[in-house]
């Protein structure tokens, strides 16, 4: 068996012959879709992001800044994310998601592990006296807040912050405050 190539390689395009026949597809509200056109672009990967038909248009500029294709669909979040699926599986594509369901784990939990980099980098800034007690994340599909949650509790168990995961009123979504377990 093989090396894999290094991230090093493949933004430098040495495999390109390879990487430009990988389409990656993702369906997000903005951010996620964001990450995935960046990392597809570095890769020399193509990539088609889906957006709902409330997305903002200037999200979905952002997304094709980074030569990702933007499928706006005509309808919700959800359904947006099924028609994502439905293409993936019809054209052969890799799906990245960062939400997870039954036989789709590995690709979002290290979505949830790369969200542990600017914990990482933020706690690293931070002397231990000025460690935070009280800790803001949004809530979205849940993998940032499940993250920075779980990072905490394993970083610095008893002495742990509070989380405190939001949302905008438009999402529907309310604040929920706990502490990490």
């Amino acid at each position: 068996m093989g090396m894999s190539p290094s991230s090093e390689e493949l933004r430098q395009g040495r495999f390109r012959n390879v990487t430009e026949t990988i389409t990656v597809a993702t369906a997000t509200d903005g951010n996620h879709g964001r990450s995935v056109a960046w990392g597809a672009n570095q890769f020399h990967c193509c990539c088609v992001v889906y957006v709902p038909k409330n997305c903002s248009q200037s999200r979905g500029l952002a997304i094709a800044r980074y030569g990702a294709l933007v499928v706006r669909s005509a309808v919700g979040y959800d359904e947006t994310v099924r028609q994502c699926l439905q293409d993936t599986e019809a054209h052969g594509w890799l799906v990245v998601s960062d939400t997870s369901w039954e036989g789709y784990e590995r690709i979002p939990a290290t979505v949830m592990q790369g969200y542990t980099v600017m914990i990482r980098e933020v706690l690293d800034q931070l002397s231990a006296a000025k460690r935070p007690t009280h800790v803001f994340v949004q809530g979205g599909v849940g993998g940032l807040a499940g993250a920075v949650c779980a990072f905490f509790s394993e970083a610095l168990k008893a002495r742990r912050p509070r989380l405190i995961v939001v949302e905008a009123l438009r999402s529907g979504m309310h604040v929920c405050e706990r502490t990490c377990r």
